[in-house]
């Protein structure tokens, strides 16, 4: 590491920037650090223990979680880095090399978007606050800029030439359409944008992972008031969103047949879903946006028989999430946790929130998975949002959180209306006015100012 001396200018390879300077004796001075920003983060890092502690990540990862709890799912990026080799191949470049520097980066970014389906801005957070840390000049390229071949881009991909023995790197982002979903949300979403843009200068609505949107309706009140679902989108694809329910909606059995070795293929629960859940949830228009999706499943119960675990696929509308899709899709166990409606509460559902009385309480929810070690029960997940691999009793009742992939163009996104309506002292559930003095309710879906 070059190192520059603030009291004589000289300059000097060093391990670390804490080395007295060999030239005039002083001590560099010690600067405080943002440890609020991951960045800043690894610079100090490199800087107390030099470039090789990049060649060992697990030491690396945990003095990143000493010095910066918070920073838990970049750690986990960081631990990517290190397995995947990016580490050591960074430190093998000099600060100097620029092109092999921006060549290197996109190679990271495509390798852990690869290897570890990261989405792309999530690999490039992570790729490029190595970079900083080990001083190197670049910046993020901007969508639609390629390294150094000319490679045809648009506006729905992203798409980077590393160089010509390398295969191309696309990482598609979200298709984005306009806000199709009633007047109310057209004239809100103009406001978003500005009234003065014309049609055609209008940005698009965009969908990411993480947003939630609000498609169909289902009773989730203590008294079964019918209100707007809300999805987590999981993926996006084109014009389509792989989604999971935010909340619990409902309490069933996996399968209330009595049968021994029972599969998602033949539940009842599976039979629920696409069905009752179905037609009450959603309307017939509702149901052509939601797609056929094949799902994969145990032809016989894992342990049947004792023989191996065999597969075959389905298709349905809906269904439950398998454990595999648990830790690929959510990338810490608190993502997995989640909340039951007061009406699956109604219902039955257990609730559980540890020693911690200030977070709502969370729930079990059923997997499409068969149980470990015997033929009579069904994955879950724990509230504390780890898979229960040994599950629970296929006829005992658990709550139950579908999935489907649907056609998400012109849907509300509420991760973005909802910062217009709290701005406009609305109703952040539905965009609704509050009536009441003292305590002030939602006029429209009944939901308390809770901002």
């Amino acid at each position: 590491m070059n190192v520059k001396c603030n009291k004589c200018g000289r300059s000097w390879d060093a391990i670390n920037t804490n080395e007295k300077c060999p030239f005039c004796g002083s001590v560099p001075e010690k600067k405080e650090v943002d440890f609020s920003d991951f960045t800043e983060v690894l610079k100090y890092v490199v800087a107390e223990f030099g470039v090789e502690i990049y060649k060992t990540p697990n030491k690396l990862v945990s003095v990143v979680n000493d010095l910066a709890p918070a920073f838990d799912r970049e750690r986990r990026r960081l631990k990517m880095c290190g397995e995947s080799g990016v580490l050591d191949e960074f430190i093998a470049i000099s600060a100097n090399e620029t092109s092999a520097q921006k060549i290197a980066a996109a190679k990271a970014v495509s390798r852990l978007t690869d290897y570890y389906e990261l989405q792309g801005d999530k690999a490039e957070e992570v790729v490029y606050a190595v970079a900083k840390s080990l001083s190197w000049k670049i910046d993020k390229p901007q969508k639609g800029v390629v390294l150094e071949d000319s490679v045809p881009s648009s506006s729905t991909t992203y798409e980077k030439k590393i160089d010509k023995t390398t295969a191309l790197a696309t990482q598609k982002t979200a298709q984005t359409e306009n806000y199709t979903h009633g007047e109310n949300a057209q004239q809100q979403l103009k406001s978003i944008v500005g009234n003065t843009q014309t049609k055609s200068e209008q940005k698009p609505a965009t969908y990411s992972v993480g947003d939630i949107i609000q498609f169909g309706k289902y009773p989730q009140g203590i008294k079964g008031k019918v209100k707007p679902i809300e999805w987590q989108i999981l993926d996006v694809k084109q014009k389509k969103a792989f989604l999971i329910s935010k909340y619990a909606l409902d309490y069933q059995p996996y399968d209330n047949t009595k049968r021994i070795g029972v599969t998602w293929e033949t539940c009842s629960l599976r039979k629920w879903m696409n069905s009752s859940f179905l037609n009450t949830a959603f309307d017939s228009h509702e149901q052509n946006r939601i797609i056929n999706s094949t799902v994969k499943t145990f032809k016989t119960h894992e342990y049947s028989y004792g023989q191996p675990p065999r597969f075959i696929t389905v298709v349905d509308k809906m269904f439950l999430l398998d454990s595999s899709e648990i830790r690929k899709l959510f990338f810490v166990w608190e993502e997995s946790q989640c909340t039951p409606t007061a009406y699956a509460i109604s219902q039955g559902a257990p609730t559980y929130n540890g020693d911690n009385y200030r977070i709502r309480s969370r729930t079990w929810y059923w997997l499409r998975e068969p149980g470990r070690n015997t033929n009579l029960r069904a994955r879950t997940v724990n509230p504390d949002g780890r898979v229960n691999e040994d599950g629970i009793m296929v006829d005992g009742g658990c709550s139950v959180r579908p999935a489907m992939w649907c056609e998400i163009n012109g849907l509300v996104n509420l991760s973005v209306m909802q910062k217009k309506w709290k701005s406009d002292n609305l109703c952040q559930h539905c965009g609704g006015s509050f009536k009441g003095l003292i305590r002030k309710t939602c006029a429209n879906c009944g939901e308390p100012k809770d901002y």
